[in-house]
């Protein structure tokens, strides 16, 4: 593969991971309206819901199941960038100058 061939699947796998990301962030906000979870900050809200909850003093009106949810699904909306990140390493070591 030349370098410029390199670059060009760069960009595709990068843009693939990014929808992939972005799908998986899409289904956070949902969950996060059902959970009663303001959309818009979703994975900081889940958050310190889930901390209120802990120390004793739960949020009234949230759905814990739904929010920890909303906890995996942050952890989860890393992991494509992770493995394009990989992907690409591997064939950067493919390139023919």
């Amino acid at each position: 593969m030349r370098f410029s061939e390199w670059q060009t699947f760069s960009r595709d796998v990068h843009a693939r991971a990014e929808r992939v990301s972005r799908m998986i962030v899409d289904r956070a906000r949902e969950t996060a309206r059902q959970a009663g979870l303001d959309p818009t900050m979703p994975f900081l809200h889940a958050h310190n819901a889930l901390v209120g909850a802990y120390y004793g003093k739960p949020w009234p009106e949230v759905d814990y199941s739904k929010a920890r949810l909303v906890k995996r699904l942050e952890e989860a909306s890393w992991e494509p960038c992770r493995i394009a990140d990989r992907v690409i390493d591997r064939a950067f070591r493919t390139v023919v100058y």
